[in-house]
């Protein structure tokens, strides 16, 4: 009896490679910055899908996008293949104001100061704007170049806004004086320290951070203070700065708490200590979240900056809305 000889096929079934993620991402011209083209480097996809993080999605392999304002974008990429596999990249996209437009304020002899700046985009439309309050503000100009006046031993916020062909927007914020660009270096390059916390810390929501955190409707409040000293703030910079003015903002409650005596001095070791400014028998705020700006004679380049409360309204409870620090031109 003959022996037959079975044949079997066999067969294989084909496992798509998993899929990886990489994208990189330039900016084709100087003249839009905020036009960004990505290249997709991912491996072994067939669907690509793109988040900018500002509402905007993508579906093409490798797109150009267009952003409407400077920011952080977190910019993500995810692929997949045909079997559902996927993965995913992300990047962080920084497009900053100050590294687009350059603004400059010029005295001029008739004590008016001219308003221009300089950037390498292509500009559609200029906006001049001066702050009026907290939450308004009114056009001033259209013009690249306007000249506003500020009455001496004032400031006035204005911001310009710069906007290209495409409608996106470059805000730049700035603090004039009768003299110039007036620098807030608050939070520039410091150790900010006090010498009472908030029982509930810093980071707290009436922490000693909230009084540098450009925030108005917040404050830093410390209660059970005794004489002699109260309370001080301090600021230690890396590099040693010429402060001439600083700015405080009073609480939202309870003026008792509003410093009554004060003193701002400077400091090169942070032991021996130079008057700076020196107030004494101050009323309360005349009102509440109300920013009041203290300008004084001062060439020296200090370390260290200590606002020194020696004495409050009433009681043993302290805070103050905001404390910023002012650079003022010569």
């Amino acid at each position: 009896m003959a022996c037959e000889k079975e044949s079997k096929e066999e067969i294989v079934e084909f496992v798509e490679p998993k899929p990886s993620a990489a994208f990189s991402y330039s900016v084709p011209s100087e003249a839009d910055p905020f036009t960004i083209s990505f290249k997709n480097e991912s491996k072994n996809f067939s669907i690509s899908r793109w988040s900018f993080a500002d509402d905007s999605t993508s579906s093409d392999a490798s797109p150009t996008h267009t952003f409407l304002g400077t920011g952080t974008y977190n910019v993500k990429l995810f692929v997949l293949n045909g079997e559902d596999y996927w993965a995913q990249r992300e990047e962080v996209i920084k497009i900053i104001p100050s590294q687009l437009v350059n603004l400059e304020a010029q005295k001029n002899g008739d004590g008016s100061l001219t308003l221009k700046y300089t950037t390498k985009m292509t500009v559609g439309e200029t906006i001049w704007q001066r702050r009026i309050s907290s939450t308004a503000t009114e056009v001033v100009s259209n013009d690249a170049t306007t000249k506003v006046v500020v009455p001496p031993g004032t400031f006035q916020s204005f911001i310009l806004n710069v906007i290209t062909p495409k409608g996106s927007l470059t805000q730049i914020p700035v603090m004039l004086t009768d003299v110039g660009v007036v620098k807030d270096i608050t939070n520039f390059d410091n150790n900010f320290t006090v010498s009472k916390e908030n029982n509930s810390g810093k980071e707290s929501g009436e922490g000693s951070l909230k009084v540098i955190d450009n925030n108005i409707d917040s404050k830093f409040f410390v209660g059970d203070l005794v004489s002699p000293g109260i309370v001080w703030l301090q600021f230690e910079y890396f590099e040693p700065q010429v402060v001439r003015a600083y700015t405080m903002t009073s609480g939202n409650d309870a003026d008792a708490r509003d410093p009554k005596d004060w003193k701002m001095l400077g400091s090169q070791d942070g032991v021996t200590w130079v008057d700076l400014d020196v107030k004494t028998a101050q009323p309360p705020f005349p009102g509440r979240k109300l920013s009041q700006t203290y300008l004084f004679s001062n060439s020296v380049a200090y370390k260290y900056y200590r606002l020194s409360i020696t004495s409050l309204q009433s009681g043993t409870a302290f805070q103050l809305g905001e404390l910023r620090l002012l650079q003022i031109p010569d």
